[in-house]
This record gives structure tokens, C-alpha cells and sequence, in this order.
């Protein structure tokens, strides 16, 4: 298993690791993260913490799902994934709202998707989001992601169905915005 970390200008992107838990815990209890995620527990505790990262921490190779803690000053402040659904990849981030508004998120998205385009034979990745979520959207936009649909899915937190927008981003797209997949970024 190849274990990889990925920096940009202020943060590492790094396998998610035991000592992580707390800040997992602490951050994703927010109920303004918590409304925008579709099937995380709603009461989630240090265990569900522990059993999601030893999970991710077997997911750091050349497989089809990947999954990075997005950390700051040697902290846990977010997640950013990819895994498979319905034969296709989808993204899926979050980042503690103490980092709202400062562009962190816009700054590790396009570092994970140009690797995930760089180690994997795909052509495009999804991402959903749910509709009332205007910063995803944006977030997404920049990146050069495309509505392609939308649906109504359940939200296991608000306990109810939320309509949620489904995009896609082609590789094509990708570099076309000036983005290069580069395996060079990635350290083990």
C-alpha cells in the first residue's frame, strides 16, 4: 500500500491517521456540515471516528476510491474522497467551518482531482450537492464541474428528502482550465 501526501501553498493532504479522531469528531458535529451530508450518522461519535479512519487508511492505493484528511497546521480541519458509485467516481469534500471562506476548499479540490486524473484511467468524475448548498455549488463551478442532472435523495441528518444537483467534470474539461494531472506532487 502506497501512502501518500499531497501539499499545496497552505495545507497537506494526507491519509487520515488514528490521532486524527478527536479533530474528526470535533469538526464534523457541525450542524452546517452535518445538514449538507446525506448518510453520516447523525449522532456520530469517537467510535464511528476510529472505525472511518482505519477504513480509509486501507484505501491509500491504486485502487478506484481514495480518501485524504485535509489538514493544516498538522490538524485535521476536513476530508476530501473519491469513491465509486453506480460504475461512475464521485468527489466528495467537507472542511470545519472555523475554514469557511478562506478558500482552502477550492485549493484542495483541484490538487486531489489532478491526481486522482494522474494515478487513475478515468475520463471524468461526479460530484453531488444539495441543492440549497450555494458555496459546494460555487466550489464546484470554479472547477470546472457541469450540472448534469439532479434528484431527490434522503438526508439521515435533516430527516428528510433533499433535492441534490449532480455534476461532472471531464478530464478534458479539466485541463482545459489549466489544470495538469501531476503524479509529481504526491510524496509517500
Amino acid at each position: 500500500m502506497t501512502m501518500l501526501s499531497l501539499a499545496t501553498n497552505r495545507l497537506l493532504l494526507r491519509p487520515p491517521e488514528p490521532r486524527d479522531s478527536e479533530d474528526l469528531v470535533e469538526t464534523i458535529v457541525d450542524p452546517g456540515i452535518m445538514r449538507m451530508m446525506g448518510t453520516i450518522p447523525s449522532q456520530y461519535k469517537r467510535a464511528h471516528a476510529d472505525a472511518f479512519i482505519a477504513r480509509a487508511r486501507d484505501l491509500q492505493s491504486d485502487g478506484p476510491e481514495c480518501l485524504f484528511a485535509i489538514t493544516r497546521s498538522n490538524r485535521l480541519i476536513g476530508i476530501i474522497r473519491v469513491d465509486p458509485r453506480g460504475g461512475h467516481r464521485f468527489i466528495a469534500y467537507w472542511i470545519a467551518r472555523t475554514h469557511w471562506g478562506q478558500g482552502l476548499m477550492s485549493e484542495a479540490l483541484p490538487a486531489i482531482i489532478a491526481y486522482y486524473f494522474a494515478t487513475r484511467e478515468v475520463a471524468e468524475i461526479y460530484a453531488d450537492y444539495f441543492v440549497d448548498n450555494v458555496v459546494s455549488k460555487r466550489i464546484l463551478e470554479k472547477n470546472g464541474f457541469e450540472k448534469v442532472g439532479e434528484q431527490t435523495v434522503h438526508s439521515h441528518y435533516r430527516n428528510e428528502d433533499v433535492l441534490e444537483i449532480c455534476t461532472l467534470l471531464t478530464r478534458e474539461r479539466f485541463m482545459q482550465l489549466g489544470h495538469v494531472p501531476d503524479k509529481a506532487k504526491a510524496s509517500s
